[in-house]
């Protein structure tokens, strides 16, 4: 198993990984030192998933990864419509809706650990959470929901099929007043809360040239998001979204 303290510097993301012959890709960058592997259970409807499993599994390196999943975004609520009520299910499109519900987040990753040929997922994430707020107007709503979903997930941990868990969040950078964002440190007080010694270790976020701000402005303790996080977070998994971006330069 590779441990987050060996984890590379650049990681592999497969938002847009759909393609058989995509799996040549994978291999090339485990082959040249890559071991983080990132995706998530919506990305291609599980294809994404799909391929990763397939290629870790015919080159037997399936331990020699790091692979990171995350949950939340839901394209078929019926399968959970006499499960959840209102307070647990948001609608961000016609197409799309969001929960982070013990039960969705259980079906989701089983899903995932059959496509991914794995009995385990180094780090699993809950999925842009900041889409019950949007839906809520109610930060209390955010964190009640946020911390049964960590209890859910330390319960994993013991389990087995998880190692670790966290959050990924477009907004966790934007702290700036009167953003709606996820405040790092009510996440860290919420997993102390359920466990001491908790397995809260990732935070991903946008972090690049376009996206400065996990740098560029202080959060606390006169420190930047990511000062803070390697501060106060014990060996955190920091993983920063370097997005694919047209630019469009005038002559």
């Amino acid at each position: 198993m590779v441990e987050i303290k060996d984890l590379a510097p650049i990681g592999f993301g497969t938002y847009r990984l759909k393609e058989e012959a995509q799996k040549e890709v994978i291999d090339y960058a485990i082959n040249n030192g890559c071991n983080l592997i990132d995706t998530a259970s919506n990305y291609g409807n599980g294809e994404a998933e799909k391929l990763i499993g397939e290629s870790i599994n015919s080159s037997g390196k399936s331990k020699d990864v790091f692979i990171i999943s995350k949950a939340g975004y839901i394209t078929n609520p019926i399968v959970f419509d006499s499960q959840l009520t209102e307070k647990d299910l948001f609608a961000i499109n016609s197409n799309t809706w969001y929960s982070i519900h013990p039960i969705v987040l259980d079906y989701e990753l089983s899903k995932s650990l059959i496509r991914l040929k794995r009995d385990y997922i180094d780090g699993y994430l809950l999925h842009n959470p900041e889409y019950i707020f949007n839906s809520n107007k109610n930060d209390s709503i955010l964190y009640e929901q946020i911390e049964r979903a960590f209890k859910f997930l330390e319960k994993k941990v013991d389990q087995g099929r998880i190692r670790f868990y966290g959050i990924s969040s477009n907004n966790l950078p934007k702290f700036e007043e009167g953003a709606k964002s996820i405040d790092l440190s009510k996440l860290m007080q919420i997993a102390k809360k359920i466990k001491k010694n908790n397995h809260f270790k990732i935070i991903q976020f946008p972090y690049n040239l376009f996206e400065k701000d996990a740098y560029l402005y202080k959060y606390k303790q006169n420190k930047n998001l990511i000062e803070y996080s390697h501060a106060n977070m014990d060996e955190p998994a920091i993983v920063n979204h370097v997005r694919r971006m047209k630019v469009s330069i005038a002559n």
